[in-house]
Formats: C-alpha cells, structure tokens, sequence
C-alpha cells in the first residue's frame, strides 16, 4: 500500500487516485478480517457453500440458454463476472473430484462438474475459456506429481476418467448447439459508428497500447494509480480518435498493465509479491501434506491462485469490484491454510 501510495504523486487527478486507493484498503481490509475470523477446519465448508451458490446460478444461465436456443449469452443476475465464479468453482469443483475415493462423492462431483461446465460455456466469455485450459493443466500436473510422491493410483484414475468424461461432454455440447462457435464472435462486437463494429478484442489491444505509453511516461511510479481513468487529460490527442467515447472510464483489462502503467516496475513488482508468496505458501502445505482433505483444499487454493495469474494477462478486477471480493476471500484463506511452522 506504501508502494501504491507513492504513485499518487504524479496524479492529474487525485480525488480519483485516491478513491481508487480506497478500493485497495478496503480489499486489504476484508482479506485481514477472513485471515483472522477463520479457523481452518471452516475452509472446507466455505469452499462446498461458494461451489452451491455458483451451481444454482449455473444452472439458471443453462435454462435461460436452452430456451433461447443457443442465441444468446447466458450470464443470468450475475452479469460478466459469473465467467470468474464459474472458473473458481470449476478449480475447486475438480480438486475435490480427483482426491475422491468414494464413487458417490465423485458421482456428485462429476455432475458439479458438468453444470459448471456448461455453465461456463453458456456466458460466452473467451477470456474464461483461455484460463480453462491451463488451469487444468496446471491442477493435473500438481495432482499427478502429488499423486506419484505419495504413491496413488486412485488419483490417476480419477484423472483419466473425468478428462474423457469432460472432453466428451464439450464436443456433445459444441454438436447440439451449431451455431455456438458464430456467436462467439458476434456476442463480443461493438457498435461505435453506424454500420460499423469492432471485437472487443481489438478494443483490448487498443487499451494495452495505451498502458504502455503510459508506463514509458514514468517507467518507475508509474502515472499515479486510477489516472488511466482519466486517459484522454493524460493523453489530449486521444479525443480526436473515434474509440475515446468507448474506452472512458474503462481499466487496461489486464492486471499487469494496469499496475504496470499507474504505479510503475514498483507497483508491478509489489503486486507479483502478493501473488507469488501466496503460491510459494500453498505449495509448501501441499508438498507436506498427506491428508486427503488437506489436498483437496490446497489443490483448489492453488487453482485460484494460479487463475488470477494467468487472468492477469487479459483481465483486470482483481482489487475491486467482484474479483477484489474474490481476491480477498481466497488470499484469507490462503493465510489461515499456510503451513504451520514447527518448534
């Protein structure tokens, strides 16, 4: 916080710096609050409660979905950010299939699984369809080397089923619905000018170019954190290109260019530290873990983590709105789940 601080120095606005330093506190605030209210026994429950209310509203999307016929994007109540809940439940979702050992506990899990699936699938979100796979990678190497270490078939078997069962069940999704694939790229165009459109994609491109003229301005503060809100009295010229009236009052949707130009290699830097020394905490739990319940909590936790890493490279909610409630949730947990040190 220090760090961010710092940057406000070169604010054109600050009311707007500093109420975006605001957001940050309060995130901190709510992660300090679950790192000392929860106890560690309530980690497994919290993550089942947030996998239920991400199941309901899966399977909400799914009914709106079929009885529009596969027209439209189904984010129900939730809105874009459901894309991050679904992708968060689905890590969590899988980790406690693969350390299963009973079959009704992975029946139930496959199902989870399934509607979350297509849950997911029905958002169109092609950001959340991008982390997915590495994700599951990501989660299957950890379980498959834990696996090896503690000397596991049953978790390789695990694996093995549920890929096919996953892999079956998106190519029958993609064959009923044909015209799925179309709407990828029509649900993500803009009208800017009659007759004219753009992807949003190419939007994205257009704020990341910005955020690195922003970062070459002070490659070391940055311009202050929240000014890229106020781009176009950063960059006055902006006003005369068409996308100005667009991208107003939007972030760069990308998390490393969004610290990366406001707050400089500092700001960066400080956040990559919060992450990573989550990452290295989790690893060390689950490298000494041995406990079935231990390893399913620590594969899902590190599944979210590894997720907002990865999202980072194309997103940028995590320190406000839904994805800083998220942030702090899972950063709390993270904390009351570390390795406990012995004397």
């Amino acid at each position: 916080m220090l760090v961010l601080g710092l940057s406000l120095i070169n604010s054109i606005d600050l009311w707007v710096g500093i109420k975006t330093y605001l957001w940050h506190i309060q995130t901190l605030i709510i992660f300090y609050i679950i790192a000392s209210s929860i106890v560690h026994s309530d980690i497994e429950k919290l993550l089942v409660f947030f996998l239920i209310i991400t199941l309901m509203h899966s399977i909400y999307d799914i009914i709106l979905f079929v009885l529009a016929e596969g027209k439209i994007r189904s984010m129900g109540l939730a809105g874009a950010s459901i894309g991050v809940f679904t992708l968060v439940s689905l890590a969590i979702c899988y980790s406690f299939f693969i350390y299963q050992k009973h079959i009704k506990g992975r029946i139930l899990m496959g199902i989870a699984i399934l509607i979350l699936l297509c849950g997911l699938m029905v958002t169109q979100t092609r950001g959340a369809y991008i982390s997915l796979v590495p994700c599951y990678i990501f989660i299957t190497l950890t379980a498959l080397w834990k696996a090896n270490k503690i000397r596991s078939k049953f978790i390789i078997r695990n694996i093995v089923w549920l890929s096919l069962f996953v892999f079956a069940a998106i190519i029958v999704f993609i064959f009923s619905y044909s015209s799925f694939i179309e709407s990828l790229g029509h649900g993500h165009k803009m009208l800017i000018l009659p007759g004219y459109f753009i992807d949003t994609t190419q939007l994205r491109y257009f704020l990341w170019d910005l955020s690195l003229k922003c970062f070459l301005r002070n490659p070391i503060l940055g311009v202050g954190l929240g000014q890229f809100y106020r781009i176009s009295a950063i960059m006055p010229g902006l006003k005369l290109n068409v996308l100005s009236q667009v991208i107003k009052g939007l972030d760069p949707h990308n998390t490393i260019l969004y610290y990366l130009s406001q707050t400089g290699i500092v700001g960066l830097s400080s956040f990559l530290y919060l992450l990573l020394s989550s990452l290295s905490l989790l690893f060390a739990k689950h490298n000494n873990s041995v406990e079935i319940r231990d390893l399913r909590i620590s594969t899902a936790l590190l599944g979210f983590l590894f997720y907002v890493i990865i999202s980072s490279f194309y997103a940028g909610e995590w320190f406000y709105g839904v994805g800083g409630g998220l942030l702090a949730l899972f950063l709390g947990l993270c904390v009351v789940f570390k390795p406990v040190s012995k004397q």
